[in-house]
C-alpha cells in the first residue's frame, strides 16, 4: 500500500493526487459532505492560499487544528535544503521517512554534485506563508492552534480521546546544516536572522 501520508495531504501536488484539480478535490469534499461524511486531511498553507474563501467558508464551525512550528529556523532550513536538491536532481523523495529515501537523496545530491545556497525567492515564499498563517488563517478561523513541539503524547490522546498504544519515532538522521559550506551557511543565516529578528519572533518562533 502506499504511505498513508499521501492520503493526509490532500491538496498536495505529489504523487497521488498531482493529476486532480484543486476544482475536482473540492467538488469531492462537497460531496462527501452531502453523505455526511468528512475528509481529516493535512493542509499546508501553499496550497491553500489561491482558494483561501471557499476553504475558510467551507470549514467555519468545523473542528480545525492549526499547527505551527516554533523551531522555525530548522523548518526553514529544510524548505531551502529541498528546494536546492529538486532544483537540480528533479524527483527526488522530498520526505525522508527510511533509510532507502535517504540513500537516494544521498547519492542524487553526489551524483548532481548540487549547490547548498540562499535563495531570495525561498525566504521570500516562506515569508509570506508564514505571514498568511498568523495574520489570514489563525485571524479568520475560529480554530485551535498549537506549536508542534507541544504535541506530546497526553495531549494527543486528550484531544482525539483516544489511546495510544505504540509511538512511532519520526526518521531523521540528515543534518541539514552540514550540507552548506560555511561561507554560504552564514549568508542563510544571517539573511534569515534578520527576518526572525524584525517579524517572526514576534509571532512565538524560536531560532532553533
Amino acid at each position: 500500500m502506499p504511505p498513508s501520508n499521501l492520503y493526509s495531504e490532500f491538496f498536495t501536488n505529489e504523487e497521488r493526487f498531482k493529476n486532480h484539480s484543486k476544482g475536482n478535490k473540492i467538488i469531492l469534499l462537497q460531496k462527501l459532505r452531502e453523505f455526511g461524511l468528512e475528509l481529516a486531511h493535512k493542509a499546508h498553507v501553499p496550497e491553500i492560499i489561491d482558494i483561501w474563501p471557499w476553504f475558510k467558508q467551507f470549514y467555519k464551525d468545523h473542528d480545525v487544528l492549526v499547527l505551527k512550528r516554533r523551531h522555525i529556523w530548522s523548518h526553514y532550513l529544510n524548505i531551502l535544503f529541498f528546494h536546492c536538491v529538486k532544483e537540480v536532481a528533479g524527483n527526488v523523495p522530498t520526505k525522508v521517512t527510511n533509510a532507502l529515501d535517504e540513500d537516494i537523496l544521498k547519492s542524487a545530491i553526489i551524483e548532481n554534485n548540487i549547490e547548498f545556497k540562499h535563495h531570495d525567492n525561498v525566504l521570500t515564499n516562506f515569508t509570506k506563508h508564514i505571514r498568511f498563517l498568523n495574520d489570514v488563517v489563525i485571524e479568520e478561523l475560529d480554530s485551535q492552534v498549537i506549536f508542534i513541539e507541544d504535541m506530546g503524547r497526553d495531549w494527543l490522546e486528550e484531544r482525539f480521546r483516544v489511546t495510544i498504544e505504540n509511538t512511532v519515532t519520526p526518521f531523521k538522521t540528515l543534518n541539514f546544516e552540514s550540507y552548506f559550506k560555511p561561507k554560504e551557511l552564514t549568508i542563510v543565516k544571517d539573511k534569515f536572522y534578520e527576518r526572525f529578528d524584525n517579524e517572526f519572533r514576534y509571532m512565538g518562533y524560536l531560532f532553533k
